[in-house]
């Protein structure tokens, strides 16, 4: 590069230079200073020359070092144990009918199944975070009707909720029912007797709201608590088809020789 000097070196003796360069390659800025000074030739004249140079460098960091090779792969860890099995998983399918599936035992099913109309019917709901199966409808089965006690006997009449089911139905006729025993109960269970009047002039005291019951074990329940709502009873419908509904809840149902079960009994009355 050029340097521009005074034009008249008489009247400054001593010259003052400075430049700054910066090289790409390694990040760094070099800075030199330099005093010229006035000389005389031995042939009279006069011209500049270099007394002093200061050269330096400008950097907050050094030059990056060439990249170090990868280091070797570590060792594969060992495996971890194998978890717990998970429970059977609930498949349903796209035909007309789909049977819900709980399997107790993967390696000697025991099978329940529960109708459902379609595959949409039964679907699993995780919009709320929390594991919830979304039921849109089901149906239930309603036991045949069944007729009551033979005339003249004292025999009630029995529903076993092992084999049938949460809802019976009871054809009354006019022979008095003493009690209905529901058998095979436990804490949760819960049966619909639907009591339909057959008779054209029924008697309403056909049954009177009297229930037994025995536990899981079949035992009869030595202590028998049952519970009206509203604390009261009700007669039956006095017209023929007249329709008498009890819900019956099985609030506890304990094992044993000696249980005591409890009965909460709802009468729901649809007569004409």
């Amino acid at each position: 590069m050029s340097i521009e000097f005074p034009d008249n070196p008489a009247t400054c003796a001593t010259y003052g230079y400075s430049f700054d360069f910066f090289c790409a390659g390694d990040g760094i800025t070099h800075s030199i200073d330099q005093n010229w000074r006035v000389m005389l030739s031995p042939d009279g004249t006069t011209f500049f020359a270099p007394v002093t140079t200061v050269a330096s460098i400008d950097t907050s960091e050094g030059p990056k070092g060439d990249q170090g090779n990868t280091g070797m792969t570590g060792m594969t860890g060992a495996t971890g144990m194998t978890g717990a099995r998970g429970p059977a998983g609930i498949t349903i399918d796209g035909a007309a009918i789909n049977r819900l599936m709980y399997v107790s035992d993967v390696s000697d099913p025991e099978q329940t199944g529960l109708t459902v109309f379609t595959a949409n019917t039964v679907e699993k709901d995780d919009a709320s975070g929390n594991d919830i199966l979304r039921i849109q409808s089901v149906r239930e089965n309603i036991a045949a009707a069944s007729g009551q006690s033979n005339p003249g006997t004292a025999a009630g009449v029995t529903f076993d909720h092992a084999t049938a089911g949460n809802n019976v139905r009871l054809n009354l006729g006019p022979q008095q029912i003493p009690f209905i025993h529901l058998k095979n109960l436990q804490t949760g269970d819960y049966m619909n007797i639907i009591c339909q009047q057959s008779e054209t002039n029924p008697a309403t005291d056909i049954f009177k709201s009297v229930f037994t019951a025995s536990n899981a074990n079949d035992t009869i329940a030595t202590t028998l608590n049952d519970h009206f709502a509203g604390g009261i009873t009700y007669g039956l419908g006095a017209s023929k088809d007249d329709i008498d509904v009890f819900y019956v809840q099985c609030l506890n149902a304990s094992l044993g020789g000696s249980p005591t079960i409890d009965l909460l009994i709802n009468h729901q009355r649809y007569h004409t």
